[in-house]
C-alpha cells in the first residue's frame, strides 16, 4: 500500500493498475482506490491495463524474471531496489 499511498499523492501521476500475487493486499487496494483495476497476474494486468509506466516492487528475487516480462511487453519500468541479489 506505500506505493498506493505515495503515487496517489502525486499530482502529476495516476494510478491506474496494481498487479499483487497478494489477493489480501488486492482487496485493500480495491477497498481504498476502486477506480484502480487489480489483477492477481502480470500477464493479465499487462494486457488490460493502459498503464504507461510500471512499478517493480517486488521480492529482490523476482526483479529480474518481472522486468524482462515488462521490458518484453514494451512497458516503460522503475524497478524500486536493487535489480538482483
Amino acid at each position: 500500500m506505500v506505493h498506493v499511498d505515495t503515487i496517489n499523492g502525486i499530482a502529476e501521476a495516476k494510478l491506474v493498475a496494481v498487479v499483487d500475487s497478494n489477493r489480501e493486499a488486492l482487496g485493500a487496494v480495491s477497498a481504498t482506490s476502486p477506480e484502480v483495476s487489480v489483477w492477481d497476474d502480470l500477464e493479465k494486468g499487462i494486457a488490460g491495463s493502459e498503464a504507461e509506466a510500471w512499478i517493480v516492487a517486488t521480492s529482490t528475487a523476482s526483479h529480474v524474471a518481472v522486468a524482462k516480462i515488462l521490458l518484453a511487453a514494451g512497458k516503460t519500468i522503475l524497478v524500486e531496489k536493487s535489480i538482483a541479489s
